[in-house]
């Protein structure tokens, strides 16, 4: 046999769109013989077909002696298992297949060329004949070849009646050597050549694959049962025993041991391969190749033991049991009806279906149905999704409002007390503002002092008057009688006091220090320069100036200076700031609850701001 690796394509993706779309989940395929009847239940599950049970009622085993009985065991347990659709697999021996060169054209023609060769094989024949084809590809030198398969009318209605109380319920209809090369395929997709048989009680189905497609198929009129009656023959007993016999302890095939079951097993072979002759003698350039193509034994009777290698042993070519094992491996007998299977729920390559018209536009109806429902439950399941995802993102978001929530709602608590505590340290602050005051007032008095008695007070000048500059303008150093210290960022205002006038009062920040000079004239302009030069240059102070006449006071003794040398410096001390006030916004309250949802920004009075919380418009 010739291997090749199947080339990868996306027919995994259209036979799951195919599966999808499938008016019916619960499937049974009837494969039925003349002495056999076998019922497989399957479902399509996840993309994928599964078998669910096999039910296979023998004549033999059941003890019946009509066909009828047969069928009505069969039909019955059909019942029971009550399936949604039916797969029925048509015997190699009512059919006929063709294999023919139609050129290339539209469906209307090809039909129109099958039915003539209908015509043309009824003959004289009143009987109706049923037919189907479909195109393969190229092989043996036929660039276009169909396959047409052929039934007679009332051979396939007796098939259609026989299994089933309402015909709609048959799904489809396939050719047992279309099925077996299908289920080979599944098993064994390596494998592009060989020779498949299906081995019956009275019939011998034989499919040609070739390219990996059916191209033959045929029947003679031999089987099991004949090894049956020349094992009867051999061992004088009755049929029923040999059956048994053959199932169980089959004997070896010689002329000793069993020669009227050699001789029935030869002639098997030799019909085999005149079956196989009658293809080669049409496709000559096969002839030597087809010669060394193995056969691969299926069906019930295959199910003997040890019959293939019997088999090798009087064959031409080599003979190989059903391959069991692997993906997709199937029992012998079940082959057919498992690739009636695969080819119904189009796992497999294209082949004829004899599915009479009315039925195919009923599962048309019903996959149509099927479809709509699909696209519908697709819909919802969509709509469900999308609707489970807002909710879940509503509820996301609203989790996330109320941490925010209670987030903001802790952040105010803690502003809160965050104000609370301020007020009270401005509160607190402001109550002993004034004592730091006079401690800072004092302290910068002692340094002013100290910095002053550094000074070398030589035969130059000397000095003869210091105050603080409150003091200083209001003429008495009387604590209680002096104004309270205003706060440093109101005494620095441009707003406060009266606006800049020349005669405004010292500040408590600076002090005066009046001063008597020696020298005259130039002499005493240059020693006042020095002086002031001197005592700038202590980080004490931030300003040396002289003090302008009309801010002077008289307040020294005229006996103890020389009016016209004496002069009055204004010591500017360096900033020192207190600990200032905790700065804290002031809100205020609206006349109305803001809306819900909606958040409000707080408002920052002004000294305009008006009872409803609106910025007063200049005037």
């Amino acid at each position: 046999m010739a291997v090749v690796h199947p080339p990868a394509s996306l027919a995994h993706i259209a036979n799951l769109a195919n599966l999808i779309s499938l008016p019916a989940r619960h499937f049974a395929v009837i494969d039925a013989g003349s002495r056999r009847v076998q019922v497989m239940s399957a479902s399509v599950a996840r993309g994928r077909p599964r078998l669910r049970s096999v039910r296979v009622v023998d004549a033999h085993e059941e003890g019946f002696s009509s066909t009828e009985e047969l069928r009505e065991d069969a039909r019955q347990w059909m019942r029971d298992v009550a399936p949604e659709a039916v797969i029925l697999v048509l015997p190699q021996s009512v059919m006929l297949r063709h294999v023919m060169e139609v050129p290339p054209g539209d469906a209307s023609q090809t039909r129109a060329l099958v039915e003539r060769e209908a015509s043309r094989i009824g003959g004289l024949s009143e009987s109706q004949w049923a037919f189907d084809s479909v195109r393969l590809r190229a092989f043996a030198g036929m660039s276009n070849p169909v396959a047409a398969v052929f039934c007679r009318q009332t051979d396939l209605q007796e098939l259609l009646e026989g299994f089933v109380d309402d015909v709609r319920a048959i799904f489809d209809v396939r050719p047992a050597g279309d099925a077996l090369a299908a289920a080979f395929r599944a098993v064994r997709p390596d494998v592009t050549e060989g020779i498949l048989v299906d081995l019956g009680a009275l019939h011998t189905g034989v499919t040609i694959v070739l390219g990996g497609q059916p191209v033959f198929s045929a029947s003679y009129p031999s089987g099991s049962h004949a090894f049956t009656e020349a094992l009867a023959a051999d061992r004088g007993c009755s049929p029923e025993a040999a059956e048994v016999l053959k199932r169980t302890e089959p004997p070896a095939l010689t002329l000793s041991d069993a020669p009227h079951m050699r001789a029935s097993v030869v002639g098997w072979l030799a019909e085999l391969e005149r079956t196989v002759g009658e293809w080669r003698d049409d496709h000559r350039e096969f002839a030597v190749a087809a010669g060394h193509w193995p056969v691969v034994l299926a069906g019930g009777g295959a199910l003997q033991p040890g019959l293939a290698s019997e088999l090798g042993k009087l064959a031409v070519r080599p003979i190989e049991a059903w391959p069991e094992t692997g993906e997709g491996a199937v029992k012998a007998d079940q082959a057919t009806a498992w690739g009636a299977l695969l080819l119904s729920l189009g796992l497999s390559s294209p082949s004829p279906s004899l599915l009479p018209a009315e039925l195919r536009g009923f599962w048309t109806q019903q996959r149509l149905w099927r479809g709509l429902l699909t696209f519908n439950l697709v819909l919802a399941l969509i709509l469900a999704v999308a609707l489970v995802f807002g909710m879940r993102e509503q509820t996301r978001l609203l989790a996330g409002k109320q941490t925010w929530k209670a987030a903001a709602s802790g952040a105010l608590q803690h502003a809160r007390s965050i104000r609370g505590v301020a007020e009270i340290y401005n509160a607190r602050l402001e109550a002993i503002r004034p004592v730091l005051e006079r401690q800072r007032q004092t302290v910068e008095t002692l340094q002013v002092l100290g910095v002053l008695q550094q000074q070398r007070t030589h035969a130059n000048y000397w000095y003869v008057l210091l105050a603080d500059g409150a003091s200083y303008s209001a003429g008495s150093n009387d604590v209680a009688g002096l104004p309270a210290p205003t706060k440093p960022a109101e005494a620095r205002s441009p707003t406060s006091g009266t606006g800049g006038a020349t005669n405004q009062p010292a500040s408590s920040r600076a002090f005066v220090a009046e001063v008597c000079l020696v020298p005259q004239g130039e002499d005493m302009r240059r020693t006042l320069s020095e002086l002031v030069v001197d005592l700038k240059r202590y980080p004490l102070f931030r300003n040396v100036d002289v003090l302008p006449a009309e801010r002077r006071r008289s307040w020294v003794s005229t006996n103890l200076i020389f009016q016209e040398r004496h002069f009055a410096l204004e010591l500017n001390v360096s900033e020192a700031e207190l600990l200032p006030s905790v700065a804290l916004p002031r809100t205020v309250p609206t006349n109305r609850e803001p809306a819900r949802g909606l958040r409000m920004p707080v408002r920052f009075g002004t000294a305009n701001s008006t009872n409803s919380g609106r910025l007063a418009r200049p005037r």
